[in-house]
């Protein structure tokens, strides 16, 4: 058309260009056929035709929402068709328009009353399907005219939470604005600030504990948002919320503490970091687990190194007796049973059945490590269980 096509040309069937994207359901050029101004006294045939060559009208107006055809839009929309007309997944036309963000057809159908807090069958709403994907402009229109911000789906999961994980700091600022609740927990019980810092959106996070979000709030498992930083890796995050006034040694319904947390993903900065702020090194889970043991049984060597840098208690046992040395040597770790040993570890401790470290490398099949007792020296240590079994 650019360069003067001639639009009106038929097919030896008697087909215009314009009918054959109509059969065809070439939207996007049908849109752009009705936008033009020659076009204008055919809008009726233009109904006529779209009418004949979609069977389903429903399903027609429902792919020119979602496909974002303005033009196309408001010829259906003037031919009195349902506003509500939900597809099978129960997504109405609003929520279709406003999961691509087509502005056009949003305000349309707002101002034609479509009903803005309409769930479908995962309880999402048209807010919810804007916020999916961090549309700014289209959360705007949708709040400006009565969209409830707290509005759950299935989960109990509300558009702030599902924003704040993504980062898009412009739509958690808007919800914030229009009365979100910046504490509302998901049936997990996992809050904004949780996703944001599991996540590492720092701008997020920082403006939401600015706006007064619980930092000490838990999810159904204990955890709160400084393990979840810690868990992760994040450690402006870390920072962010540990100078909140938290209580870093809280646990989770495991035992687990933020120190746990960071040793265990091998996050020795932040570790490092925690236990400047008296975090409490020898704090044990609820098996009797403490970070050193733990780090021992993964085997992360630079993390063992620092707990004993920062005094953590070499022969520290579990419900199982079980002592850091022994989880090293069950797992073949032998450069860390080696650092233990430098550390004291105590080569002759015995767990609840009468099983040495070595004894309990030799189970395990870990030759290496036996190898390593070997050449210490060790191999007149007790390879019998209490009972006197090998």
């Amino acid at each position: 058309m650019k360069y003067g096509a001639d639009m009106d040309i038929k097919s030896s069937a008697e087909l215009s260009a314009f009918k054959i994207a109509c059969h065809t359901g070439n939207y996007e050029i049908v849109d752009h056929l009705v936008s033009q101004e020659s076009y204008k006294p055919l809008i009726y045939d233009v109904r006529k035709l779209l009418d004949r060559t979609h069977s389903n009208g429903k399903e027609l107006i429902q792919s020119v929402c979602k496909g974002g055809y303005e033009s196309l839009f408001n010829i259906l929309i003037e031919s009195e068709a349902e506003i509500e007309a939900a597809d099978g997944d129960g997504n109405s036309l609003l929520m279709l328009a406003s999961q691509g963000g087509h502005d056009g057809i949003i305000e349309n159908l707002v101002t034609r009353r479509a009903n803005i807090n309409h769930k479908n069958q995962i309880g999402q709403t048209a807010l919810r399907m804007a916020c999916n994907g961090g549309l700014a402009r289209s959360v705007k229109i949708l709040l400006k005219n009565d969209a409830h911000p707290n509005k759950t789906d299935a989960e109990g999961r509300t558009p702030l939470m599902i924003v704040s994980q993504g980062g898009c700091l412009d739509v958690v600022e808007l919800l914030i604005q229009h009365h979100a609740d910046i504490n509302m927990s998901d049936r997990k019980g996992t809050t904004a600030l949780m996703l944001a810092a599991k996540l590492g959106q720092y701008d997020t996070a920082a403006y939401l504990v600015t706006k007064g979000a619980d930092i000490s709030k838990c999810d159904n498992k204990g955890l709160n948002s400084l393990m979840a930083a810690c868990q992760n890796g994040h450690i402006a995050i870390v920072f962010l919320i540990a100078k909140s006034k938290i209580d870093i040694n809280s646990n989770d319904n495991d035992g687990f503490t933020a120190l746990r947390f960071a040793c265990d993903g091998g996050h020795n900065d932040i570790a490092d970091f925690l236990i400047q702020n008296k975090a409490e090194v020898d704090k044990a889970d609820t098996r009797c687990w403490t970070p050193l043991k733990s780090s021992c049984f993964i085997g992360t060597f630079s993390t063992v190194e620092l707990l004993l840098e920062k005094n953590a208690d070499v022969n520290k046992q579990d419900k199982e007796g079980w002592t850091p040395l022994m989880s090293a040597c069950q797992n073949g770790h032998d450069n860390i049973a080696e650092l233990l040993l430098n550390w004291k570890a105590g080569i002759d401790m015995t767990e609840v059945d009468g099983w040495t470290a070595l004894r309990i490398a030799c189970i395990n099949g870990k030759a290496s490590t036996v190898k390593f007792w070997c050449r210490r020296g060790q191999t007149l240590i007790k390879l019998t269980n209490k009972d006197g079994v090998p």
